[in-house]
């Protein structure tokens, strides 16, 4: 079955401080506006504007907003990253919160299916489309759906036997408050589809939230109690095994991978993350802190 949560929000009366100069402010004109869908498309008729505000943010980091961001809202928020060519920062960081609405798509029991017959069938009648595209990548952002696609879809879509049952297949915030940073200009851009959230947004970006210090870490450090899965001549016959598939022409990539365990404590997972950024930026860094939800375990 699909659940659908709406999450509602509260006005706040907090006066603006003057951390930030504001140096643009759109409503999308006011009023509502309809869509133009692709036919058969099921989708709600009506579509709010977005707002957005842009200030200058040289003195704010992604990561401080994002910190608190978090702490001024205890439900699900994102934090989206990148690394270019590998040794230039991407342009823009996107952060998301106090969403709105959440679409969870829970996987049938063994044997059964789908109403709408396979995931991504449901996730269409679920997930508006044919939003008239925005020219603001905040905006876009405030639209969108946020969340992750289990791997478990592929024994939906192939011959491959289901594994022992996972939920959910698929986990999707959307109406987001949005804070995009614009590495390049020096810019961040609140968006939301109404001004008074947005106005939230810049009252929660100037409460800092003190993040914990974090010494430079040594990426050859190993934790004393890591605990490998996977052993390593198991691992190497895997990677030999691997190759004969490629040289075969059975496959042109095989990611081998396994699992090590280690004791978080009352370690932040943001905290984990902080570091990562610092020992292993890549193409794709993201940070999703989705709580638990109707049984749905957190993320």
């Amino acid at each position: 079955m699909t659940l659908l949560v709406e999450r509602g929000f509260e006005k706040s009366a907090a006066s603006l401080a003057s951390l930030f100069a504001t140096l643009s402010l759109d409503c999308g004109g006011g009023g509502w506006a309809w869509r133009d869908v692709p036919p058969g498309a099921r989708v709600a008729s009506l579509v709010k504007p977005i707002c957005t505000e842009t200030l200058v943010a040289d003195r704010l980091t992604p990561v401080a907003a994002y910190a608190a961001l978090r702490g001024a809202a205890p439900g699900p928020s994102f934090l989206l990253e990148s690394v270019v060519a590998g040794e230039r920062w991407g342009r823009y960081s996107i952060l998301g919160y106090r969403p709105r609405r959440e679409v969870i798509l829970r996987a049938p029991p063994a044997g059964g299916t789908l109403p709408s017959g396979d995931p991504f069938s449901e996730l269409s009648q679920q997930i508006a489309v044919g939003a008239a595209s925005e020219p603001d990548m905040a905006a876009r952002f405030a639209r969108a759906h946020v969340g992750y696609l289990a791997y478990d879809l592929v024994h939906f879509t192939t011959k491959v036997d289901r594994w022992p049952e996972h939920q959910p297949l698929a986990r999707f915030v959307s109406e987001a408050t949005v804070v995009v940073f614009d590495n390049l200009r020096q810019t961040v851009t609140i968006a939301a589809a109404d001004r008074a959230d947005v106005e939230r947004a810049r009252t929660d970006l100037e409460r800092a939230t003190p993040l914990f210090p974090l010494a430079v870490p040594d990426p050859a450090a190993v934790p004393s109690d890591v605990e490998a899965l996977t052993d390593d001549a198991t691992y190497e016959a895997g990677a030999r095994r691997a190759k004969e598939y490629i040289a075969a022409g059975d496959a042109f990539q095989i990611q081998l991978g396994r699992t090590m365990l280690t004791r978080a404590g009352s370690t932040d997972p943001f905290d984990v993350y902080r570091v990562f950024r610092i020992l292993l930026f890549s193409s794709y860094m993201y940070f999703v802190d989705f709580p638990e939800q109707n049984g749905v375990s957190s993320l």
